[in-house]
């Protein structure tokens, strides 16, 4: 769900010398998975209220540098990168997780949310990533800085840094949300996207590079990039849009169940349990192993996917033990 130094590190943009880390949208199945009401067949949900579903399992979620799953026993494992605690995982029973920039987040059988790890910003001030709100949630996403969740009522909620307007959420019901370092999209529940935080329209807020401006189409899901998002469409293709660096952007054509959008790459997962990726490929993060798979998410440099035998692998940078599956 992020990077670290992104000038030094990601060949990015380098205008920030004090707060360069980008996240990359974890949570694009399990909002799917946990929501009953997400339009399947190309059709709206009628629906304002979303009702919490067991969602199958294991699910697995790739951070910045470090990696969990939800386990079939609905525990969570946790590895790599523990240096903010986001790895010491809370104790009971979970339906999703989503692993962040330096902090976790997952939502309990319960309905309310969970989160460990940082709480502050890179400086050491509390910003509240880890701290959600009172309130019945039927998904959770975890970003860099930030965290959003769609409450049982259709309703966003975000807390967390809000430099770029992130975590400031809009009106509306929606049946997924997807939270990056700098920008959050939802899908609403006519099927229509919303972005907000820097790259929306007309922002003159950096990092812009139109991340927040998605086309007016009908969706089934959204994953917030780095700097680039990308959504599955109801007749099954995918669309990205932002800053297109190694055509983190352009997508291959034809039908895809899910998609996830990491740091200046992206994955996808085609009808019949085959990955594709496209995008930057520095450590791997784009070259996808063999074999069917049920789930793929993509991190900062590494990504994780669940296969069809229910075994979790993850591939790409493993300088923190990120993609070593306990």
């Amino acid at each position: 769900m992020l990077g670290e130094s992104l000038a030094n590190r990601m060949g990015g943009p380098n205008r920030w010398s004090d707060c360069c880390t980008v996240v990359l949208d974890l949570c694009v199945a399990l909002p799917l998975l946990a929501c009953s009401h997400v339009p399947k067949s190309g059709s709206p949900a009628a629906s304002s209220t979303i009702s919490i579903a067991n969602a199958p399992l294991p699910s697995a979620s790739a951070g910045s540098t470090h990696s969990c799953m939800v386990k079939s026993d609905r525990t969570i494992a946790c590895w790599g990168d523990g240096e903010s605690g986001q790895t010491a995982a809370q104790p009971g029973k979970f339906l999703s997780v989503s692993a962040g920039g330096h902090h976790t987040c997952g939502l309990k059988t319960d309905g309310t949310v969970a989160c460990w790890g940082s709480n502050s910003d890179v400086h050491g001030n509390p910003i509240g990533q880890s701290t959600p709100p009172s309130a019945n949630f039927a998904s959770v996403s975890a970003g860099d800085w930030h965290t959003c969740g769609v409450k049982t009522d259709g309703a966003v909620a975000c807390w967390g840094s809000n430099e770029y307007g992130q975590a400031t959420a809009p009106l509306g019901t929606f049946s997924s949300v997807s939270a990056d370092a700098y920008h959050a999209c939802a899908v609403k529940t006519d099927a229509s996207v919303i972005c907000w935080g820097a790259g929306g329209p007309g922002s003159e807020l950096a990092p812009n590079y139109g991340q927040a401006t998605p086309p007016a189409e009908r969706f089934l899901s959204v994953s917030a990039g780095g700097f680039h998002t990308c959504g599955l469409r109801t007749d099954g293709t995918v669309v990205c849009w932002g800053w297109n660096k190694d055509d983190a952007a352009t997508p291959p054509a034809g039908k895809f169940e899910q998609v996830s959008a990491g740091l200046r790459y992206a994955c996808g997962l085609r009808p019949g349990g085959t990955i594709v990726c496209w995008g930057w490929n520095r450590f791997g993060q784009a070259a996808p192993p063999p074999g069917e798979f049920k789930s793929v998410d993509a991190g900062g440099w590494h990504t994780c996917g669940v296969k069809k035998d229910d075994s979790v692998v993850c591939w790409g940078n493993n300088e923190r033990g990120q993609t070593t599956t306990p």
